[in-house]
């Protein structure tokens, strides 16, 4: 398992990666550019709260990098905030959500660059060459508690299929 942009939560019995060298953190590279994993070296990719901190020209490549690092039917799993529900909260008068929108900034790159919504996520993984995705709610590690989607993408190199459950019908247009 490799999980990727990993900050300050490291995980036992994985390959912690950030773009930053520290204690517990096995691999340094930058999501954006070539990532230091052999074709095909993992089970499963988790990117946990990072694509919004990616400038949209280039989470295309960072999502096709977790393509290529992955074996044929290994997992990526993906949770960023849920740019939709952020707005509906934010109209419904919580004005903390707009932190969500753009980042808390306690650090140089903590702020938050894109937002996503399941079919905006399910689009760029199928254009990045997964060919499975499921959508559903996810889990948010702020003591404000933002909206959040999980997203599980699997790629069996099979280019021709491609489907997208959503487990909340509000994601359906």
């Amino acid at each position: 398992i490799l999980h990727v942009g990993c900050g300050w939560v490291r995980f036992r019995d994985v390959v912690n990666a950030d773009k930053y060298p520290a204690e517990g953190v096995d691999r340094v590279f930058d999501l954006t550019e070539r990532w230091d994993a052999e074709d095909g070296e993992f089970d499963m990719v988790l990117a946990f709260h990072i694509l919004e901190h990616i400038p949209i020209n280039k989470v295309l490549n960072c999502l096709k990098e977790a393509a290529r690092v992955l074996k044929r039917g290994g997992v990526l799993l993906i949770e960023v905030p849920d740019i939709k529900g952020v707005f509906e909260e934010y109209l419904k008068g919580n004005i903390g959500m707009l932190e969500c929108v753009y980042g808390h900034d306690r650090y140089t790159g903590d702020q938050h660059r894109w937002g996503y919504t399941g079919p905006d996520l399910v689009a760029l993984l199928h254009s990045a060459g997964f060919d499975r995705t499921v959508v559903g709610p996810g889990k948010c590690y702020h003591t404000v508690q933002l909206p959040t989607l999980r997203v599980e993408a699997v790629t069996y190199g099979a280019s021709s299929w491609a489907a997208s459950i959503f487990l909340d019908s509000s994601y359906i247009t």
